[in-house]
């Protein structure tokens, strides 16, 4: 496919140890917004690709979503949270958790390209905490069980990423101090973007 392919030219190809294939990140991007993803269903399937080929493009795409996702009751609503979703779970299922036990040396910082990326894909720029507090307490119980779904998969995600974090912890003694030290800024930052948890109980 044009846009997954590497070989094309758009994504890069960062597995290619020697003269990786660079692509065009802001092609692609670009690409990505114009896409109708609520719309049109191979507009999706293809949105969805790409970010299961590259997951930080779907938290760049994220972080210029081009729908309005305050909680209303309306068809496009629907559409706009249900696609979110559906890219926290592509990129859940796309990040490579399972290298990140490798890394003998210090961890990311909270500030780090590849830990923005994950945190970007938790809470979307768009989906702000007041958005998803005003979502769950909504009248309207399909705009509630919107909210609640991208907050499952959000905290599938969180939990990934925190589990690989663990795991680190415990398979590396010289620098264990440091990947707990990460995991606490981790959850310190998903804490105050995260909605209040006594709202999930109302």
């Amino acid at each position: 496919m044009v846009c997954t392919d590497p070989c094309n030219g758009l994504m890069p190809d960062i597995k290619v140890q020697s003269n990786p294939l660079k692509g065009n990140r802001k092609r692609l991007l670009d690409l990505m917004k114009k896409l109708k993803a609520t719309d049109i269903g191979y507009h999706r399937d293809l949105l969805l690709a790409i970010v299961n080929g590259r997951p930080s493009f779907g938290s760049a795409y994220m972080d210029e979503f081009p729908y309005n996702l305050e909680p209303r009751s309306s068809p496009t609503w629907f559409a706009a949270v249900s696609l979110v979703a559906d890219l926290v779970s592509s990129a859940s299922t796309s990040y490579n958790f399972g290298s990140l036990p490798s890394q003998k040396h210090d961890p990311p910082t909270l500030d780090s390209f590849e830990v923005q990326c994950m945190l970007k894909c938790i809470i979307p720029r768009a989906f702000s905490r007041g958005v998803i507090n005003r979502g769950l307490q909504h009248d309207v119980l399909l705009v509630r069980h919107g909210c609640v779904r991208f907050l499952l998969e959000a905290l599938k995600l969180l939990d990934n990423l925190i589990s690989a974090i663990d795991c680190i912890s415990h398979s590396n003694n010289s620098v264990v101090n440091n990947w707990l030290s990460l995991k606490q800024d981790i959850q310190d930052e998903a804490r105050a973007l995260l909605p209040d948890p006594q709202v999930l109980f109302l």
